[in-house]
């Protein structure tokens, strides 16, 4: 990956395809800081946190939109990334989920921020290996960054049974957040979506494809992105050309909640994974 020469917010923004929090700008301003062996920063990333930095290319087909990757553990094509429901808003920071494409259980809790989800990661890296294997850059950069990882972390981001926590979005106030199968869920403002008890209960995804083209003729997008989500995350290894098009129908539904960065995001969905010829890439 090719890193600025300084960590500033844009910089690093254009290099990993989404809008960074501060809380990220810093973890980078941090590890120029402590580079003192004058290795690549990114090499310092993976000696500090034993996985390697990733951006979109990392993305599989069922990666949800809204999940933009920054992290890659080299297993199973799992990846971390941020959960950004509306990209085009700029908050201090994200929640932070990790998806492992190996598993058909959608997006797992990692961090309700930035600090909180690295600590987590870190913790995890201290679980499964002795302290004399931990190099000495990982405590430094924990000192700088303001973090105590430690084994009872590790287990913070599961419930007691085990399950990964879901990831839960604030709300702001005057909109609606529905949970989906693929733990996204969907963030929109009230009047977004219909006055129907949203469900995908009973229904086939053709029943939920036809949901959703409904309700953005109605003029409910968030309800129609919701049916979408479940339709794309039962169907996408489907028939190629039902998949295409639950894509276009995703695209006119970021468009209609403006949403360009999600639109983009599943037009190289389409080129990646979907040909006009029906065949999966």
């Amino acid at each position: 990956m090719l890193l600025p020469t300084s960590p500033t917010r844009q910089k690093l923004s254009d290099v990993f395809g989404f809008p960074v929090p501060m809380a990220f700008t810093e973890l980078f301003e941090i590890l120029y800081a402590i580079n003192s062996d004058k290795q690549s920063v990114d090499e310092l990333f993976t000696t500090v946190f034993d996985y390697d930095l990733a951006a979109g290319d990392i993305r599989y087909q069922q990666t949800p939109p809204e999940l933009f990757p920054f992290i890659s553990t080299g297993v199973d094509g799992e990846h971390y990334g941020y959960v950004i429901h509306v990209p085009d808003i700029q908050p201090s920071d994200y929640p932070v989920a990790s998806l492992c494409p190996m598993d058909r259980g959608g997006v797992g809790f990692t961090g309700e921020t930035t600090r909180e989800a690295v600590e987590n990661i870190l913790s995890f890296r201290l679980r499964y290996n002795s302290v004399e294997d931990i190099p000495s850059e990982f405590w430094r950069f924990c000192e700088a960054y303001g973090i105590h990882p430690d084994v009872e972390k590790a287990t913070r981001r599961y419930t007691p049974e085990g399950n990964h926590r879901l990831v839960l979005p604030t709300v702001p106030q005057g909109w609606r957040y529905f949970p989906t199968t693929d733990g996204i869920g969907v963030l929109a403002p009230r009047d977004a979506f219909s006055s129907v008890d949203h469900s995908p209960d009973g229904l086939e995804t053709a029943e939920m494809h036809s949901q959703a083209v409904a309700a953005l003729r109605a003029g409910y997008p968030g309800t129609a992105l919701y049916y979408l989500r479940e339709a794309y995350w039962w169907e996408w290894t489907g028939d190629p050309a039902f998949v295409r098009e639950i894509c276009w129908q995703l695209i006119a539904t970021y468009q209609a909640l403006r949403r360009p960065l999600l639109m983009l995001e599943v037009e190289r969905r389409i080129s990646e994974f979907y040909t006009e010829h029906g065949e999966v890439g």
